[in-house]
């Protein structure tokens, strides 16, 4: 089972429930249209839930498939929600600090690699809070700003003392 059945299961269904209204729910304070649909899916055996959903500020839409056919369309919401900033902390681990990038053998190496990666993220989640931000990489954009104008005051500054240019390029490392 993968999203491809998951895509014509919603194809199948959507038409049939096109002219059905959205319902209104708010989760955390966020407003959302969704549309609750029970079906039997492939692979499960068993009805499973599948709710379209919508934020209301942004419009933008998800399709979430809970198994727990209890669960009321509030509980599903806030429990993606939870699963969401878990997929995305990882995502961002993986894709922007380089954790898919390791090609380590040693056990010790991959150890202190995961741990140099933790930090980063840990890092830029404390910028994030200290600077009121809502995401991570809000923080890394504010990090490399901060980085880039350092970097130009290091320079007025060793420009300022008199310091000359082929010694300004060996301070930064960028000797030819």
């Amino acid at each position: 089972m993968g999203i491809y059945h998951f895509r014509i299961i919603l194809r199948c269904i959507i038409p049939k429930k096109r002219h059905k209204s959205l319902d209104e729910i708010i989760v955390d304070g966020v407003a959302y249209l969704v549309r609750r649909v029970n079906c039997w899916f492939t692979g499960f055996d068993k009805e499973v839930v599948i709710l379209i959903s919508k934020r209301k500020k942004d419009g933008s839409r998800c399709f979430i498939l809970s198994t727990d056919t209890s669960l009321s369309n509030e509980e599903i919401i806030r429990y993606y929600s939870y699963r969401w900033d878990i997929a995305t902390g990882y995502l961002y681990c993986k894709d922007r600090l380089g954790l898919g990038q390791y090609q380590m053998r040693n056990m010790k190496a991959i150890t202190k690699y995961c741990a140099l990666i933790f930090s980063a993220f840990c890092y830029l989640e404390s910028l994030r809070l200290h600077n009121n931000q809502s995401s991570i990489g809000q923080s890394r954009k504010y990090f490399k700003v901060r980085r880039k104008k350092e970097l130009v005051n290091k320079i007025v500054y060793l420009v300022k003392k008199g310091v000359p240019l082929e010694k300004i390029y060996e301070e930064l490392k960028i000797v030819a």
